[in-house]
């Protein structure tokens, strides 16, 4: 069964922290409920982005493209093993996503942004941000 969403209407947990519930209206008005466990919402969630630069690349005709997210705020925290951070994006809207990451690639990380963001901004990508009308 293929069904056209027109619109998202809501998206929330159940109770139980198990399940992932997104409501949409179809192409007809229609309202559809779609329940996931957490295990397939996750993996949902790690192909979308993917996903939406396969799309613009196709779009744009370009190899070079990228579906990008605006970065509207970041946060660093310490994990207790203190082995590695926990670093947090997020945009403006809402999005927010989190990535464990080991000290050693903190460092490299940084060291990179210090350094090689000069060399960065010489090469030409094209971007498609994700607020786009």
């Amino acid at each position: 069964m293929i069904i056209h969403c027109s619109k998202l209407t809501t998206c929330g947990t159940l109770e139980d922290g198990e399940t992932v519930k997104l409501e949409f209206v179809d192409a007809g008005g229609n309202p559809i409920s779609l329940l996931l466990s957490f295990e397939d919402a996750e993996s949902i969630a790690m192909t979308l982005p993917r996903l939406l630069t396969q799309a613009v690349k196709a779009q744009a005709g370009q190899d070079n493209a990228r579906y990008v997210f605006a970065l509207g705020r970041w946060l660093l925290e310490g994990v207790e093993d203190r082995q590695s951070l926990i670093l947090t994006l997020a945009t403006i809207d809402g999005f927010e996503v989190s990535f464990r990451i080991p000290h050693a690639t903190c460092r490299a990380l940084g060291w990179s942004l210090q350094h090689d963001a000069e060399d960065c901004a010489f090469q030409a990508i094209v971007i498609t941000d994700s607020r786009r009308s």
